[in-house]
């Protein structure tokens, strides 16, 4: 990874913290749904489950998502905005009902991550960039 692919990283993981910050003031979503999820452990814990969620969310969802969505479509449509658009597009719809943000708003949002982490896929020709940003807004 040069320089260009870390200060894109570095800019994504600042821009995507500050959207949701300012999603969350803005609008005060209920969130209750989301820490329903969150397991009875001692609080102590969570330094570990945390960290260890956003390393597998991100995995997971950029093995799908940039991985074989992005790889099918750019095999299929080649490697242009139509393939940027198509992966983006499917995790922003992933985000819609279950996701973090979800609803409008955060099919909105994910939409443009999704381009962002799809840019930074392209321009870093690998998967490690991508998955970096996304486990910092994680």
């Amino acid at each position: 990874m040069g320089k260009d692919i870390v200060l894109l990283v570095g800019a994504t993981a600042v821009l995507s913290g500050a959207a949701l910050s300012l999603w969350h003031a803005a609008l005060r979503p209920d969130l209750s749904r989301h820490l329903g999820f969150l397991p009875a452990v001692p609080a102590w814990t969570y330094l570990l489950l945390g960290p260890g969620f956003a390393v597998l969310n991100a995995a997971l969802e950029e093995a799908a998502v940039r991985g074989i969505v992005m790889e099918a479509t750019d095999s299929a449509f080649g490697p242009g905005a139509r393939s940027l658009l198509m992966q983006a597009g499917l995790f922003g719809a992933m985000h819609y009902l279950q996701g973090f943000p979800r609803g409008p708003w955060g099919l909105v949002m994910t939409f443009l991550y999704g381009i962002m982490l799809g840019h930074i896929r392209r321009r870093s020709r690998g998967m490690l960039a991508p998955w970096l940003a996304h486990v910092c807004a994680d």
